[in-house]
């Protein structure tokens, strides 16, 4: 088995298209084909199955797409361990993250872990939502993950810890009748206009509910967070984000106000229960940026 055909192995199974994956990898379509039929030989198991819409792994490779992807990182440390000379850690970490913790505490991380392990190079793999983000370090295809949500994250070969706590802020345009206001009854928001955060996020579901309970009226749902104070300074509607996004805010020209009484939703470290270095580095140093947090 080559370190080639774990690659090609990893492309196929992240597109699910030949064309797609060779794409990617810069190789012919045929070579990859070829790889991929090697490698079902040697394991003496098909990996794929054609279908209508592409292709589906089988369940041979969703087990072998964790320990794939591992070795592949292994290797690529070893590489970079052999170059680096006095760098006591190496690896390129992938962590999924939601697009409230892309923000912060992401930027302080790799900020920090840039000065402690030159070595290592985050990659940050942008999810939907938490659930997605969790289930991307459960499958294997990301080593650790950044969420915020009320209950701890759960799942096979995972573990999560609190490393902080937010709170979900309301977002105002300057000069409105809430402007003046430090924090605001969600009694006073009856019948207002608000940009909606994507679907299963934990902003969302506070919203819905005041859909439900106050007549609260969704003007459009945007998927990136930083459209959103955009905005809300436009006057368009209000909204709610994080209060780590507050600098964002600031710069969008909108304000942000405080719910009476908190809403408050943890921030979860999700990893692997078998980290490599370059994982657990993240981890820890994620572990301090979160205790000068508080």
């Amino acid at each position: 088995m080559e370190r080639r055909q774990l690659e090609y192995f990893v492309g196929v199974f992240e597109h699910l298209n030949l064309t797609r994956a060779a794409e990617s990898l810069h190789v012919s379509q045929p070579a990859v084909s070829r790889s991929i039929r090697a490698l079902e030989t040697e394991l003496d198991t098909p990996l794929f199955r054609r279908t209508p819409g592409g292709l589906s792994p089988t369940e041979a490779a969703e087990r072998i797409l964790p320990a794939a992807r591992r070795i592949l990182g292994e290797l690529t440390a070893l590489v970079d361990a052999a170059r680096s000379g006095s760098v006591d850690v190496v690896g390129e970490p992938r962590v999924a993250l939601t697009t409230s913790t892309s923000h912060e505490p992401m930027t302080s991380i790799v900020a920090e872990l840039l000065e402690r392990h030159p070595g290592v190079r985050t990659i940050g793999v942008l999810s939907e939502n938490a659930a997605e983000a969790v289930a991307a370090v459960t499958r294997g295809s990301c080593d650790a993950a950044l969420v915020g949500q009320e209950r701890r994250p759960s799942g096979s070969q995972v573990r999560a810890e609190a490393l902080l706590v937010e709170e979900i802020m309301l977002v105002v345009p300057p000069g409105s009748t809430f402007d003046s206001a430090e924090r605001i009854s969600t009694t006073e928001l009856r019948g207002q206009r608000f940009i909606a955060a994507p679907a299963h996020t934990e902003m969302r579901a506070l919203l819905d509910q005041l859909v439900e309970d106050l007549g609260c009226r969704i003007v459009a749902e945007v998927a990136h967070r930083d459209a959103v104070p955009l905005m809300v300074g436009r006057g368009l509607g209000l909204a709610f984000l994080p209060s780590t996004l507050r600098e964002l805010v600031a710069r969008a020209g909108a304000r942000m106000r405080g719910l009476d009484p908190p809403v408050e939703v943890p921030v979860w470290a999700v990893t692997r229960t078998d980290p490599t270095p370059a994982a657990k580095a993240f981890l820890e140093v994620a572990r301090h940026v979160a205790g000068a947090r508080l």
